[in-house]
């Protein structure tokens, strides 16, 4: 699951987002020799993620408590252990990096 914890979404304002002044969040998913891509998009554009700026409506009809995230999935094959590696890049919120270890 990709989380925005920050206050901003991650196009920052609404005139960003209308110009497109912000690039999309990209995730990549990088894999060492000998793994395969089963199912799921190795590199994808996943759109943007609104922050806590929206969720302070008291009104009964506030946006969405999920808009915040987003869940991707993978299917890999690996005839060993090995380790994987996730990147998520966000022109406005910056960099995340992970590793994903696969036991055997």
């Amino acid at each position: 699951m990709i989380q925005n914890n920050g206050f901003l979404p991650t196009y920052t304002s609404q005139k960003a987002l209308e110009r497109r002044a912000v690039r999309p969040i990209e995730v990549e998913l990088n894999l060492p020799a000998g793994v395969t891509l089963v199912s799921g998009k190795q590199k994808q554009e996943i759109g943007h993620l609104e922050g806590r700026s929206n969720k302070i409506s008291i009104l009964w009809n506030s946006p969405s408590p999920t808009d915040n995230r987003t869940s991707l999935e993978w299917v890999v094959s690996s005839p060993q252990a090995a380790q994987l590696e996730l990147t998520v890049r966000s022109q406005r919120a910056g960099t995340l990096r992970r590793s994903i270890v696969l036991t055997e």
